[in-house]
């Protein structure tokens, strides 16, 4: 929304600004594109070479920290780039978004214009491309970790597999007293050492991996949960029904969305968890996500309000149909009644006279009855509404006086 709101007061300059960006990110990719893709290429021939020779040349300890040290390097600088383009692709497309959800329908007709070139022009992504064939976003950097993860599957097969097999051959040797046992058993001492410490480094890698592809992954979520409630936000429209019914089906509907709105609370905790295990574990992205997660409990906090809000406003708008439908029943009642009242027939004889007379006395009685009763009760209703403040007081208290006047007359 802040964009949004930068956007609307400066069209002009942001429009500038935009042109800009997308004439950097195409000299960019006419500079770099095919350097990134060299470096992509190497990169993962770098991290093949290594891990065979991991798996299949033995070699000392030392040659081993140097290889795993040189494959963090070379995945931190692939994930590094990819963060990068991703987040200009991310931001790129969330011009448009945060657009729709402006007031760009109360701007004048110059700035709707500009915004709507803005919005098209945004609806395509900004992209750092490898080479000619496809663009660098965090995908990229998350291929490596499955082919990481195929890596350590063939390792382990490995583990279970030849080594045994050629180590058995080695041990028969020493058991039969062979003139090198001993450096036989050094070899082999090593050489278990050696495999201990690769498969530590590995499981080292897969959960920095794991960690950085938990970080990557919430950068998507959050976009997903700040479109899901935008998306709740425009269904709470100011609609109140033309009548009781209308307001009655607003009510079903909107209480099925106030549920979704609760429910969502899992989702936004959910994330919030995956903050704090960033937290506890000290990933560089901690805090940057951290800030994230505070506008999105904040969003979500803002969009529970305005549930709640839209929600007292159609109980009003219920509460207003019905006082009015008791009050315009009563009113005709009354009419209906004063018709009755207003009878100038006095009868033609006595017979007669005794008759409208208890007619009289029956209408009369439930004449009062009804006073105490419904009369009463719309009365209290009305001073009841008034006194909670109802936002349509005014018409209450109207309607009230006039039903009073009726019965008074």
């Amino acid at each position: 929304m802040r964009k949004a709101k930068y956007i609307l007061k400066k069209p002009h300059v942001f429009k500038r600004y935009l042109n800009t960006t997308i004439s950097f990110v195409g000299e960019l990719n006419v500079l770099m594109k095919y350097l990134i893709f060299v470096e992509c290429t190497v990169i993962s021939i770098i991290i093949a070479s290594v891990l065979f020779q991991l798996i299949f040349v033995p070699t000392s300890l030392a040659a081993s920290t140097l290889y795993i040290a040189v494959s963090c390097t070379v995945l931190s600088q692939i994930f590094v780039l990819s963060w990068i383009s991703n987040e200009i692709e991310v931001e790129s497309l969330s011009i448009s978004d945060a657009l729709f959800e402006s007031r760009w329908y109360e701007q004048t007709q110059k700035v709707k214009k500009i915004i709507i070139i803005i919005m098209m022009r945004s609806r395509k992504p900004l992209r750092i491309m490898i080479g000619p064939f496809y663009p660098l976003t965090i995908h990229t950097a998350l291929n490596l970790k499955k082919e990481f993860d195929l890596r350590e599957k063939q390792t382990k097969h490995l583990e279970t597999a030849a080594p045994d097999k050629d180590i058995n051959e080695i041990k028969k040797l020493i058991d039969e007293a062979h003139e090198d046992a001993t450096e036989f058993s050094r070899l082999i001492n090593e050489l278990h050492k050696a495999w201990l410490e690769l498969k530590e480094a590995i499981d080292n890698r897969r959960a920095n991996l794991l960690r950085n592809e938990r970080a990557q992954q919430y950068r998507f979520d959050p976009n997903e949960a700040e479109s899901w409630m935008s998306e709740q936000e425009l269904y709470m429209v100011e609609e109140r029904g033309r009548d009781e019914t209308s307001a009655r089906n607003f009510m079903k509907k909107y209480g099925s969305l106030v549920a979704a709105v609760e429910a969502y609370a899992d989702t936004i905790r959910g994330l919030g968890e995956t903050v704090k295990a960033l937290s506890a574990e000290g990933h560089p992205l901690a805090e940057q996500v951290a800030v994230k997660q505070s506008q999105l409990d904040k969003l979500y906090a803002g969009l529970k309000d305005l549930a709640q809000e839209r929600r007292a406003k159609l109980d009003e708008a219920l509460q207003l149909f019905l006082i009015n439908r008791e009050v315009g029943d009563l009113e005709q009642w009354i009419a209906d009644r004063k018709v009755v009242a207003s009878s100038h027939e006095l009868g033609q004889d006595y017979d007669h006279v005794t008759l409208l007379w208890e007619r009289f006395m029956e209408f009369a009685h439930d004449t009062e009855t009804i006073r105490s009763e419904r009369v009463a009760g719309v009365n209290d209703i009305a001073d009841y509404l008034i006194a909670a403040g109802h936002s349509d007081s005014a018409t209450i208290a109207e309607w009230k006086d006039g039903l009073n006047e009726a019965w008074q007359d």
